[in-house]
């Protein structure tokens, strides 16, 4: 409802009073005109704090996965490529039977790094009696030099031999040794580093 002056002057006796009533509304619509602009900037910067931080994670996480990738294996949060080899026992071996929780380690007879992380992988997977069957060890390089080692990666985990680790290699995009894995569900890749204690934090290598 919109009065005039003299519509006010009316209805209230006096045109102080108006004059009054007048600056009290301005001044009450001024209010809320300051409260309404400072509600949608804070709404806004809300928003682009939201945004930004978003933008940062992803970066990071981007970052970390690319390093990882860098670095010679399949980064955590990417699923394992299907593949299809045999262990040294002849028993056939794919992506299906690698089952949540399974370690996957792949070493390389020619590795110095390999012989110092072997005795902590041997440690720690000889600790649990059913652990032979959820550990793959994948060996990598010439047959003739890697008897020592597949020996004793046998005693405590599934092994495929050098003539068999080619599609294993690939599917866990491997380039740099030793590297360890720990599989979680669908094939997916929990962990994954070349230390054992990066795969589970209770492992010494």
């Amino acid at each position: 409802m919109i009065w005039s002056y003299a519509g006010c002057e009316s209805a209230y006796g006096h045109p102080l009073a108006c004059n009054k009533l007048s600056r009290i509304h301005v001044s009450e619509v001024t209010q809320m005109l300051y409260l309404t602009a400072a509600l949608v900037l804070f709404g806004g910067l809300s928003l682009l704090n939201l945004a930004l931080s978003a933008a940062i994670i992803r970066r990071l996480r981007d970052q970390q996965a690319s390093s990882t990738a860098a670095q010679g294996l399949l980064p955590p949060g990417e699923t394992v490529a299907q593949f299809d080899s045999h262990t040294l026992d002849g028993r056939q071996v794919a992506l299906d039977d690698i089952t949540p929780g399974m370690v996957v380690a792949f070493f390389s007879p020619t590795c110095g790094a390999c012989e110092k992380a072997l005795p902590g992988f041997l440690s720690e997977m000889a600790s649990d009696p059913g652990m032979p069957m959820k550990a793959l060890a994948v060996v990598v390089g010439a047959a003739d030099q890697a008897d020592h080692l597949i020996s004793q990666l046998a005693e405590v985990a599934r092994v495929v031999p050098p003539g068999e680790s080619g599609p294993v290699v690939q599917a866990f995009a491997v380039s740099g040794y030793p590297s360890f894995f720990l599989i979680g569900d669908n094939g997916v890749v929990e962990r994954s580093g070349h230390s054992l204690s990066t795969v589970a934090p209770a492992f010494t290598a």
